[in-house]
């Protein structure tokens, strides 16, 4: 038996984007070899950010997990990031905005760049993952931060481009706190 851990994109059919995170939620919580350790919307290249931690064997990961995501009435597109490599995980500071920056490297320079990604303060962790992009880090940091970080991180020699995704709760909680889109 195997652990594989990988980040997932996933882009809702339309007009079930209020109801994708919930199903993704509880697709697998009878599923003991499957673990979903986080879910959020985001804003970004895809609609729901889901990190998984599967137990069992790796030929069995796309029935058990991307298939059944597949099925779900609310998935359009589900595209499954395994990671390769992992990087230690940082302490997470409170009141802080997550996000997730898909990362394309430099040809050779996938490793530096995970290893300076994993000295920045702001970086929880920095995965070298298989697909279409070579690493994906994950970002704490209060939200006035953020530009700041993100920017920090596009120039970091080796990466070529980066893609950045930031869950829906921060805005909501912006919109509660300064009440937008009030008269």
């Amino acid at each position: 038996m195997s652990k594989l851990r990988a980040t997932l994109a996933i882009t809702a059919m339309p007009g079930a984007f209020s109801r994708l995170r919930h199903s993704v939620s509880n697709l697998f919580q009878r599923d003991s070899s499957v673990e979903v350790a986080a879910v959020y919307d985001v804003v970004g290249f895809c609609d729901v950010i889901v990190d998984i931690i599967y137990r069992g064997e790796i030929e069995e990961f796309f029935d058990k997990v991307i298939q059944k995501l597949n099925s779900l009435p609310e998935v359009n597109k589900t595209v499954s990031f395994p990671v390769i490599k992992r990087s230690p995980m940082q302490k997470v500071p409170k009141m802080a905005v997550t996000g997730y920056m898909f990362i394309s490297a430099v040809p050779l320079q996938i490793e530096p760049v995970q290893k300076e990604l994993v000295g920045l303060d702001h970086i929880i962790s920095a995965d070298i993952i298989a697909g279409e992009y070579d690493l994906v880090a994950k970002t704490v940091t209060p939200i006035s931060r953020f530009p700041e970080c993100a920017s920090q991180v596009q120039c970091i020699n080796g990466i070529k481009w980066s893609r950045t995704c930031i869950p829906l709760d921060v805005f909501r909680l912006l919109e509660e706190k300064f009440a937008l889109g009030q008269p």
